[in-house]
């Protein structure tokens, strides 16, 4: 029960990380014609505050769940992997969706969500690919 409860709170945990890091390192509102500004607020936003996260969930499962060490690192690089990529493509469909204190409306924001949701899609197809793919050749394998 305490994990669960750690769990979901991590998550939260996580929301607030990012906010506060946004809130301190960047100038709003973001100029998101200045790519480096762009990479900025999508580094505090998304790799800075999953690694605390993932790095939380990782000792949380260690110290309940008693998982071996190399299990937890794939855990932890998955979980992190994980949140780091949704961060990343689903921030800006978040920021450009409607009117926020984060961004001002942008001149293509249709064009930013639309490019933004077919990378992830991409992206999870391959995904959905690549297992699907791994499941056959472990079902061949235990055929012969």
């Amino acid at each position: 029960m305490y994990l669960i409860i750690i769990l979901s709170l991590v998550s939260v945990l996580q929301l607030v990380i990012s906010k506060q890091l946004v809130l301190r390192f960047i100038t709003l509102p973001l100029k998101t014609h200045i790519p480096n500004e762009m990479i900025k607020f999508l580094i505090f936003a998304g790799p800075l505050s999953a690694f605390v996260t993932s790095t939380i969930v990782m000792i949380s499962r260690w110290v309940w769940l008693k998982i071996p060490t190399e299990v937890l690192y794939y855990i932890w690089a998955a979980k992190w992997v994980g949140d780091f990529i949704g961060i990343i493509f689903l921030t800006p469909v978040i920021l450009f969706f409607r009117k926020n204190v984060y961004v001002r409306r942008a001149k293509h924001q249709t064009a930013a969500i639309l490019t933004t949701l077919s990378v992830l899609g991409a992206i999870s197809w391959i995904y959905i690919l690549s297992s699907y793919n791994k499941q056959l050749e472990k079902s061949s394998n235990l055929l012969i």
